[in-house]
């Protein structure tokens, strides 16, 4: 026996629960091929909707068996499978199979459907939210208009899309935030200079700073404390059996043991840089250790440079 579908209507209606997952009341007539109603008794009928009146590939469907009364049927779309609201975005067909046959034509959906695309739509476009919810959960309290900014592609009928020319949402997972300036040089984000676009992407960097070493001399013997006074230009001290006082003390150098220093705790006059040469021991046996010491230089710390913070998922408005 044939069957052909009447659809009296589609209307809208929404789910009471806090999921804002819609539901459409569909309500229709099965007649056989003499243009009768079906016998009244259970039928199993499948609702599919499609993006199109001949695609296979259904973007959402649900089976239910069904008392039928005078060929009368009722049912809320939804009700056991939920639907995502934004499969309303678009066009969107209605095919109902009666026992694993499909009865044409497909519906089309009026305007009115397309209203649940925005149901339970919390902000505005372009609004920024962070939380600790995952994208299902964050999607089920605040609706279907929000997107996790990973990087992702957006679609071109996207009202934020159409607002800012950006063909991806900014991908901000790991990433800080941070406020604003259009002051350039003048305000606190100095390097993305004057007026800069909002939601542009900053690679690291350390600020410019020194790293300053120093020679620490010690002294085993003898009051030598390893000061100069070189104030009038440079020059090499060559210090081969010289007497230089030092601490009120006269200590006379060998020749042997000479080590070269440039800088260090030595001072430096106007004229520049001065080298001077300096012994490891004095002709009275005394060694000096002004020399005798490391320095390590090594890493420490984690992978990365970083306040302390906590992490949440980010999320945009898009539509």
């Amino acid at each position: 026996m044939k069957e052909i579908l009447t659809l009296f209507f589609v209307t809208l209606t929404l789910s009471l629960s806090a999921q804002f997952h819609p539901m459409l009341d569909a309500q229709g007539v099965l007649k056989d091929a003499d243009g009768f109603p079906v016998e009244d008794g259970p039928q199993e009928l499948t609702f599919r909707l499609y993006p199109d009146a001949v695609s296979n590939d259904a973007l959402w469907s649900e089976t239910v068996t069904l008392q039928i009364s005078g060929g009368a049927y009722q049912h809320y779309l939804g009700s056991l499978t939920p639907i995502d609201q934004r499969i309303f975005e678009n066009t969107v067909y209605l095919g109902v199979s009666v026992e694993g046959v499909e009865l044409t034509p497909r519906s089309t959906f009026t305007v009115t459907p397309y209203a649940i695309a925005l149901t339970g739509c919390t902000g505005a476009v372009g609004d920024v939210k962070m939380s600790v919810l995952n994208p299902e959960e964050f999607t089920a309290e605040n609706g279907a208009c929000w997107e996790l900014m990973s990087g992702q592609a957006l679609p071109a009928e996207s009202k934020l899309a159409g607002l800012t020319n950006w063909q991806n949402l900014p991908d901000v997972r790991g990433r800080f935030l941070r406020s604003f300036d259009s002051r350039g040089v003048d305000g606190n984000d100095s390097d993305r200079g004057n007026n800069p676009q909002a939601g542009t992407y900053q690679n690291s960097v350390f600020k410019r700073h020194n790293h300053n070493l120093a020679l620490d001399g010690q002294v085993n013997d003898g009051d030598f404390n390893g000061s100069f006074d070189v104030t009038d230009g440079p020059r090499v001290y060559n210090l081969f059996s010289t007497s230089i006082a030092t601490s009120g003390s006269t200590n006379a150098f060998s020749t042997t043991s000479l080590h070269a220093i440039r800088g260090g705790n030595y001072g430096c006059g106007a004229g520049g840089m001065h080298f001077v040469l300096i012994p490891m021991s004095n002709a009275e046996g005394n060694t000096f250790n002004i020399l005798s010491h490391t320095h390590d230089i090594g890493m420490s710390g984690g992978t990365e440079t970083r306040p302390k913070n906590i992490n949440l998922y980010i999320y945009m408005r898009t539509r």
